[in-house]
């Protein structure tokens, strides 16, 4: 998954099914210190992405 997300490549269907098929939640960080906040913000606002802001990484759901 991880070159998907490099790609910027929409994975939640991905997720869903991994989710279900191995019967837990999954979650998917991003430590801040690899990405400026501008370019989270665009990807944010592109795909829809609920997160949490935490000290060291941002949280997706």
């Amino acid at each position: 998954m991880i070159g998907y997300l490099e790609l910027g490549i929409e994975i939640a269907h991905l997720t869903r099914q991994l989710s279900v098929e191995i019967n837990l939640d999954l979650l998917a960080v991003i430590r801040k210190e690899c990405i400026t906040r501008n370019k989270f913000e665009a990807g944010r606002r592109m795909f829809g992405i609920v997160y949490k802001n935490v000290p060291l990484f941002y949280a997706l759901s």
